[in-house]
């Protein structure tokens, strides 16, 4: 069943994702799921089940089912639907290692951490909404739920939101370890190296980064938006 899945997505992906007008299979290529099989060989040794945590959902989600992940997905209502259409029609018995939450990320992620066990996935990917406060939102709850050792996925850090977030991550040393980049510079893969909670703080860390021209109001709303949906 998982290598039917997996030959599915390199051969006949499907398209879950409406984008300027078209249906579309997402932003990930072949290229990157063979960077996937790559990355589970970091993982730390024998472990006796695999967790994968995502914001959005799509191939990824596939792609971790069929390497016999269980998923806990955050995504939008009707993306949500059709990976379940998807799983139900072709793969059901897959569906039930399949958890998905519906809505915004920032409003859901949070909450789950405190009714989930925390340290509990292996690996964590951030590639949702990508406005500025929901990304350092999405990191907050991923990083609650991420073991030490395990890597967080950070996607489409050429886009605002995202490459802030890799900025961050690269001046944290003592909790991140920059383990690969893909070639084509779309996304990012960090391990963490810490047992600490998040330390984002007073967002100090923010003082390295000098922000493209238009950007700037936006990294000085950053902190009280992101405060507002944490609770911080």
């Amino acid at each position: 069943m998982q290598e039917q899945l997996r030959a599915q997505i390199l051969t006949d992906p499907p398209k879950f994702h409406f984008w300027h007008g078209k249906h579309s299979a997402g932003g990930f290529l072949n290229s990157d799921f063979e960077d996937f099989d790559e990355l589970l060989k970091l993982l730390p040794p024998g472990a006796e089940s695999r967790n994968f945590i995502e914001t959005g959902a799509g191939l990824s989600t596939l792609w971790f089912l069929a390497n016999e992940f269980r998923v806990v997905s955050f995504t939008l209502e009707k993306i949500a639907d059709a990976v379940n259409g998807y799983l139900r029609d072709g793969y059901p018995e897959l569906a039930g290692q399949w958890t998905c939450f519906t809505g915004k990320s920032e409003r859901n992620l949070v909450p789950f951490t405190n009714g989930e066990k925390q340290d509990a996935f292996d690996i964590a990917l951030i590639d949702g909404n990508h406005a500025i406060a929901t990304v350092f939102a999405d990191y907050v709850g991923l990083n609650l739920c991420l073991k030490k050792g395990g890597l967080l996925i950070v996607d489409d850090v050429r886009l605002p939101g995202p490459r802030l977030l890799d900025q961050l991550l690269m001046q944290l040393t003592d909790d991140w370890e920059h383990v690969w980049t893909q070639e084509r510079g779309k996304w990012k893969c960090y391990r963490k190296t810490t047992d600490a909670d998040v330390r984002i703080g007073n967002c100090k860390e923010f003082s390295f980064y000098v922000p493209p021209p238009g950007q700037r109001s936006l990294l000085r709303r950053v902190k009280t938006k992101a405060g507002k949906l944490l609770g911080l």
